[in-house]
């Protein structure tokens, strides 16, 4: 019963045109669970990649912790273009220890221009620091981009403060002198 059910989810994933439509099947398959899921989401990724909602179906991805899924999310990473993509899958690619110099290169300046645009949001911080911090990324540079969103009056006073608790992380003396 239930695979026949799971067989009606992707008949109607594969066979939608509609974007919306297609995120409510791919978070209903995350609900369920089943590990032939990945292939099915990633092909309507594939097909709703240049949308406003691609994010969605690598934040689906993200929620099963199978090999499959693993090896869909680093080819996505290695290929895509669009950094909302990127941005849903930093804290898996950091949970699997995934620090290919292509991709923490491409994290980094996603990071970046997140903090020089003064919109950045403290789970971005969260995220993104602790993957540069894993990935063996300078310490200097680390500092340096959280110092400019501490001291940037257009961040969010959540924001300044999770930077300020990065820079301390880093380096506690310094910046409590």
């Amino acid at each position: 019963m239930a695979s026949d059910y799971n067989a009606k989810l992707i008949v109607e994933l594969y066979a939608t045109d509609n974007a919306e439509n297609a995120t409510r099947i791919s978070d209903e398959m995350v609900a369920i669970g089943d590990p032939i899921f990945p292939r099915q989401i990633y092909e309507a990724y594939k097909k709703f990649q240049k949308t406003s909602v691609s994010h969605y179906f690598v934040s689906d991805l993200t929620n099963f912790k199978t090999s499959d899924a693993t090896e869909i999310l680093k080819e996505i990473a290695h290929t895509n273009v669009r950094s909302a993509d990127i941005f849903m899958m930093v804290k898996y690619l950091t949970d699997i220890k995934y620090f290919d110099p292509e991709i923490v290169a491409r994290i980094k300046s996603l990071f970046e221009k997140e903090i020089n645009s003064g919109e950045v949001d403290e789970h971005t911080i969260e995220e993104h620091f602790a993957y540069l911090e894993q990935s063996g990324e300078g310490k200097d540079r680390l500092k340096s981009l959280l110092q400019i969103c501490f001291e940037d009056d257009r961040q969010t006073i959540d924001a300044r403060r999770m930077a300020l608790k990065k820079l301390l992380k880093l380096d506690a003396k310094e910046y409590i002198n």
